[in-house]
């Protein structure tokens, strides 16, 4: 009987996964199920965003925004205390381009005091925040323009994906993107959103105002977008939608080495400290069980196979209706060997996140 022991917690990890997948199946359906409206191009819009020492970088987004189709549209850039080229292209950029403005953060500095910044020159209510490594496609501006006219306006929570490129790392960081825009999007569909990528976000200003902007964890480095979202869903300051249009992502490179890569995700996964209980307590048993599912082989052979297999085929079933919507379908099929990397960048990462102390951005 002892030696069954194992194979029946891996069984009820099993069945305790199956349930999370379902869960997160529902919610992007949920969150596709969204109407989208109709073109609004009398909608005044502000992309807002934070720079410092971006000038090998800020090329693609000053093209990118150049060639955005929305009429009525203004471009605010915070020189975050640049050290670098960034401000003169910044403003020769200005100077050639009428939407475009900059100012020096104003505030305290890092990307929070940046933005923050940005938001209070904006002369629009309706906010489109970016960052300064992208390149929004041409439609970008009106698709979130749309979904911020009415009155009151959700907070738009977009999609952000890697571009492609050869290599394990690639695949490895797109997965993971792909993977965390699943469970954004099903979270935002069940009602219950905690997550956000700064890279595409909108919101208005009443709601930034609503929430006092970052002042709840301006002590942080990180959380402009996760915690701001968990802020504005606590008090109820406005609704959330994720759109699934293709003009509503906004991609960029992914990183070129493992070591920029994991501290990246230490970074992001950080904030995982100053969750809500009850989301941290969600994403443990989400991660934690499908983690341990990989033992299950390992302990309990073949039996233990058989249930890694079921998992890893329940967590695709899971996947693929984002990852069809979002065009990330390759994924998929590599979803096996790509959840074995996931799943000891997720080991290794997380206790230093959740227990360390993040220093520099």
């Amino acid at each position: 009987m002892a030696m069954h022991r194992p194979l029946v917690w891996f069984a009820a990890g099993l069945v305790v996964h199956t349930v999370a997948c379902v869960w997160l199946r529902r919610g992007v359906r949920k969150a596709q199920a969204e109407p989208s409206p109709e073109p609004s191009p009398e909608t005044p819009l502000s992309v807002v965003v934070a720079a410092k020492n971006e000038a090998k970088r800020l090329a693609p987004l000053m093209a990118a925004l150049d060639a955005q189709t929305h009429g009525p549209l203004e471009i605010v850039v915070v020189d975050d205390e640049s050290t670098d080229g960034t401000r003169r292209m910044l403003d020769a950029w200005a100077s050639r381009n009428p939407k475009v403005s900059v100012v020096g953060n104003s505030g305290p500095p890092g990307k929070k005091g940046a933005l923050a910044t940005g938001i209070a020159a904006a002369r629009h209510d309706a906010l489109a925040l970016t960052d300064a490594d992208c390149a929004p496609p041409p439609g970008w501006a009106a698709s979130l323009a749309k979904r911020l006219a009415p009155h009151p306006s959700p907070v738009v929570v977009g999609y952000a994906p890697y571009r492609r490129a050869p290599g394990l790392l690639n695949a490895a960081a797109r997965y993971e993107t792909l993977v965390t825009g699943m469970l954004t999007a099903a979270a935002v569909g069940q009602g219950h959103p905690y997550m956000a990528v700064g890279r595409n976000l909108g919101l208005s200003k009443d709601v930034f105002a609503a929430v006092n902007g970052y002042d709840a964890h301006a002590h942080l480095l990180s959380g402009d977008d996760d915690l701001f979202v968990q802020d504005v869903h606590r008090i109820r300051a406005a609704r959330m939608i994720h759109p699934f249009d293709a003009d509503s992502y906004v991609p960029s490179d992914a990183p070129t080495t493992w070591r920029g890569w994991m501290h990246q995700k230490t970074r992001h996964l950080s904030d995982g400290r100053h969750y809500p209980t009850n989301v941290q307590t969600a994403l443990t048993v989400y991660h934690l069980t499908a983690h341990l599912l990989w033992l299950a082989p390992l302990v309990s052979g073949w039996p233990g196979a058989a249930l890694l297999a079921a998992r890893l085929t329940v967590h695709g079933w899971a996947l693929r209706p984002f990852a069809d919507a979002v065009g990330e379908t390759d994924l998929v099929a590599k979803s096996p060997a790509l959840e074995l990397v996931y799943t000891l960048h997720h080991a290794l990462l997380a206790p230093r996140a959740l227990l360390g102390t993040l220093r520099r951005w």
